[in-house]
Order: structure tokens, then sequence, then C-alpha cells
């Protein structure tokens, strides 16, 4: 793969959505305004949080099954995103597929630019994160493991979004899409046991392996 061409690639990608950012006056409003009333939330959160590891009272089985719910939504969602196939732009019809670009330096300019775009849309989880890890003090190794794990899981996302896509646009057979869903329908039960009086708990189900739930 020639990495000039990934980066000038990633390059245009990312001018292009910052342009349309530029010219729409009410995409950067909405963007601050997302941003800006999430934060109270994570700072709200943060606090319980910290309250909670100092005072001894972490309900670690309680926070769990949180985090576990909140990784099979995202992962669902990502496999629902997938079932349209491998979409692109115009510009990049016209412009990249005229090229002498090869397929894998338009997948791996794609998968940094979409990283790009997941680090601005997270950014008040990184918020959170790092709230909590000055107001725990955290070692360094520590708080270094907790981003590595968080952007190992983006990564696995944006991989399960390319391949499922890839295979989508490929083989366009009905039984695809159906185990597809049935996927993402099966992924979803955690978070339903959260959001609704349910008796539905991730520690319930048969995924994944316990020793991995423990973990």
């Amino acid at each position: 793969m020639r990495l000039k061409i990934i980066l000038d690639l990633y390059a245009l990608k990312i001018k292009v959505f910052f342009g349309a950012f530029r010219g729409s006056k009410a995409s950067i409003a909405l963007l601050l305004i997302y941003v800006l009333g999430l934060l109270p939330n994570m700072f709200g959160l943060s606090l319980t949080i910290v309250s909670a590891v100092n005072q001894g009272c972490l309900n670690v089985e309680f926070y769990t099954e949180i985090l576990a719910a909140v990784a099979s939504a995202l992962i669902a969602a990502v496999i629902l995103l997938s079932l349209r196939g491998l979409t692109a732009f115009e510009y990049e019809q016209n412009i990249i597929f005229t090229s002498s670009l090869h397929p894998r330096e338009f997948l791996v300019a794609g998968l940094l630019a979409n990283l790009t775009y997941l680090l601005i849309f997270t950014s008040p989880l990184i918020v959170l994160y790092a709230l909590i890890v000055f107001s725990l003090g955290l070692p360094p190794l520590s708080a270094a493991i907790i981003l590595l794990a968080s952007l190992l899981f983006v990564l696995f996302l944006l991989f399960i979004k390319t391949f499922l896509s890839l295979v989508r646009a490929l083989y366009r057979k009905a039984w695809i899409s159906i185990l597809m869903l049935i996927t993402a329908f099966l992924l979803i039960f955690p978070a339903v046991g959260i959001f609704s009086p349910l008796p539905l708990k991730y520690g319930m189900l048969p995924y994944p392996h316990p020793s991995l739930q423990e973990s």
C-alpha cells in the first residue's frame, strides 16, 4: 500500500467533512448543542462513579451489566448500518474511483476517517474518561490500559462495519441480510433489560461465555 496516497485521501475526506460543517451554520450549532448538552451529564456521571469508588460501595455487577449492554447495542447498531452495503459519496465516485487508487487503500483511508469522526462525536465520553482518571488518581499504566481497550473496541466496531458492508455489497443474498438481522436482534436483548422492566440481564443470556463476562 502507498502510505502517501492513503494520507492524502484521508486528508481529502476530513476536509470534505469539515467543509460541510463550515458551509452550514445549523450543523455547527447542532454539534455544539450535542457536545455541550452532554457535558453536564458526563460531569454528573463521573461524580457518581468516583463517589461510589471512594466510599467502597461500587456495585461492580451493575456497572458490568450496563457496560455489556452498551457494547452489545453498539455492535447491533453497526450490524444494522452494514445492511446498506458499502456506500460512496459522489465526490468519491467522480474523483477517487477514476484514479489508480487501490481498493485496500480506499478502505484504510476510510477507516482512519471514520475513526476521526467517531472521536469528534464521542468527545463527551473522552471528557468522562479524563474526569474519572484524574478524580481517582489512577496510575498512568491503568489509565493507558483503559484508553487502549476503548480504542481497540472502537477499531473492532469499525472493522465489523467495513467487513459486513463488503460482504453485503459483494454477496447480495437474502440469507445474509436475515442472518445479520437475527444477530443484531439478539445483541439488543441486554440493552432492553436496562431500559425496560423486563427481567433481561446480560449475565442471564447464554452468550458470551461466563469467563468472558467476569473478565
